[in-house]
């Protein structure tokens, strides 16, 4: 038995490696086809999570605008992780895994840092508004 327990506790632990494409084209191509998962997905994902106040037009502005944010990425192994992590949020939004607040954060861009209500506040105002820790 002491073998058994010894050659258990040797063996190598692997991590499978992300997907990755083999050149900035196929990273594009997969890109693409995420983008268009995801805006095909939009109108289910609203009524799944009960989101009748944002249209499916701004949702999908909303999805353009988070992949906007990483065109400037060029790197295939960060363009890969990106798109492996873009897969599992969608899968994971339309598994019901995720709270309607967590889908709302992806939808609603969030107020700049110092401003409430589209209002610029100082540090004392914020604190006095009970929005400091």
């Amino acid at each position: 038995n002491l073998t058994r327990s010894t050659v258990f506790f040797s063996r190598e632990r692997t991590m499978a490696a992300p997907k990755v494409a083999g050149s900035i084209i196929g990273t594009n191509a997969n890109a693409l086809q995420l983008y268009r998962q995801v805006t095909r997905n939009i109108p289910r994902i609203l009524s799944l999570y009960d989101i009748d106040h944002v249209p499916p037009s701004d949702a999908r502005a909303a999805v353009g605008a988070l992949f906007r944010a990483n065109a400037h990425v060029k790197d295939d192994r960060v363009i890969s992780t990106l798109i492996n992590r873009g897969e599992l949020e969608l899968e994971e939004a339309l598994m019901q895994w995720k709270q309607r607040n967590h889908v709302m954060n992806m939808l609603e861009p969030p107020e700049p840092q110092g401003t409430v209500n589209g209002k610029k506040m100082n540090l004392r105002e914020l604190f006095h508004a009970g929005l400091l820790e």
